[in-house]
């Protein structure tokens, strides 16, 4: 099966209006009535299409149900994920894209990597990173994360690891045509539990008592890469759905966290970002990348969009790691990383009740998404203001590790505005 993403050129005012009113189902008939406008002059015209409410035709409606996904796929049905404003189509006849050309872009399903770690060191496991960004200012006035929900995008998790014992994990992985798959927890390699357990864990992170939603979409080679359907399948899911916790009924993801592209700027996740920054008003951080060893400008997507705080890294010198990326985003002027974080030896979980360290931006990086759910349980109105909540976090930094002559290098700041500090929350 060979996979398009197609992202209308311009929202419907159907669209727009659903999603500034915030109401998931609306959105979902709004995005369901501009795909079935945008594909009215191809094959798809009249076909039913896989929306969040079933498969919808021009006269029938069929509920989500066991068998749903499998008809999806014999039919070659069309996919609308309204909250990353795409709609994916599988194996398109000829003649489909001409007909779509002015009215939408088409993409590949094309394969992007996890930001891997670049080192493991053997030292003992010891969560220093906490004590560097100062945890203990928050705790003392009583900030765990409790009541916010961060949204991770990676490789799984393992749910069943002591780190997020009584902790409320929603969990969705999909496949690279971006159909889901399953709802029972794995991690396809270690990085995601790693990554969740720095936002969340209750020893590792930052936010040890906030809940947590896992889309699995990094599951290739062993959870080294992802396909972009895969990734909006993943992204649409956090943004869309619907994630329960015990004490809270509904609740969304203000705060998510994505470890993944590849070297260079590349707009395939920039009109979908955009939409999930709208509504449901979701802040999307990301690591800026390990390539910095390279020199400058060799940051990645998403990472180096303008519209999402790109993460790097920094050691317990709080110098910057010498992988971590830095540079000019050209395409909007933005100078990256937005901020830094401890991304050296990292301590946190692995599968299997294990700890081990890594060293990554990938591993700065969910230090501040956990950093964000604090400032959520803080000051609730940030959970629907991502502009208001990325201002105040850029305020929660050390400015003096960016002033050192480690950080600035060919006229680029390697640490952005600081290293994250919790003395000021």
């Amino acid at each position: 099966m060979t996979t398009y993403i197609v992202i209308p050129r311009q929202r419907s005012d159907a669209v727009l209006r659903a999603q500034l009113a915030e109401n998931p189902g609306a959105l979902s008939e709004a995005m369901i009535d501009q795909a079935r406008a945008m594909l009215a002059g191809t094959p798809f015209a009249g076909a039913l299409m896989l929306a969040e409410s079933g498969l919808v035709g021009p006269r029938e409606r069929i509920p989500p149900g066991p068998d749903t996904n499998t008809r999806a796929r014999e039919l070659r049905a069309p996919r609308v994920l309204s909250s990353v404003g795409a709609v994916l189509i599988d194996d398109p006849p000829p003649g489909v894209f001409d007909a779509l050309a002015a009215q939408a872009i088409v993409l590949p399903n094309e394969e992007y990597p996890l930001i891997v770690p670049v080192e493991e060191a053997k030292t003992p496991c010891d969560p220093w990173h906490l004590k560097k960004i100062n945890l203990a200012a928050a705790q003392a006035k009583g900030l765990n994360g409790k009541g916010v929900r961060i949204g991770i995008v990676d490789t799984g998790i393992d749910a069943s690891h002591k780190e997020f014992a009584g902790k409320s994990i929603n969990f969705a992985e999909f496949d690279a045509s971006g159909f889901l798959i399953s709802i029972n927890p794995r991690d396809a390699g270690d990085h995601g539990t790693h990554v969740s357990a720095l936002a969340a864990g209750k020893s590792c992170g930052v936010a040890p008592e906030a809940d947590l939603s896992v889309a699995a979409v990094l599951t290739h080679g062993g959870g080294k890469s992802g396909f972009l359907a895969q990734i909006l399948g993943g992204l649409n899911w956090l943004a869309h759905s619907n994630h329960p916790s015990p004490t809270v009924p509904i609740s969304h993801c203000p705060i998510m966290n994505g470890s993944f592209g590849g070297k260079g700027y590349n707009s395939y996740l920039l009109a979908s970002l955009q939409a999930v920054r709208s509504a449901p008003a979701a802040l999307f951080g990301a690591a800026i990348g390990n390539n910095g060893r390279l020199g400058v400008n060799n940051h990645g997507s998403p990472g180096n969009y303008d519209i999402v705080p790109g993460v790097g890294a920094t050691d317990k010198n709080d110098d910057p790691a010498p992988f971590s990326d830095w540079g000019l985003e050209a395409a909007s002027g933005a100078l990256k990383p937005d901020l830094s974080a401890p991304g050296v030896d990292i301590c946190s979980a692995l599968p299997g009740n294990r700890y081990g360290l890594k060293s990554g931006t990938s591993m700065a990086a969910p230090i501040v998404a956990g950093a964000a759910a604090l400032l959520i349980q803080q000051t609730p109105a940030f959970a629907r203001n991502p502009v208001g909540l990325l201002v105040r976090l850029l305020r929660l930094v050390d400015p003096a590790p960016s002033a050192k002559p480690t950080a600035v290098v060919s006229g680029y700041n390697r640490i952005g505005a600081g290293r994250l500090d919790l003395t000021g929350i």
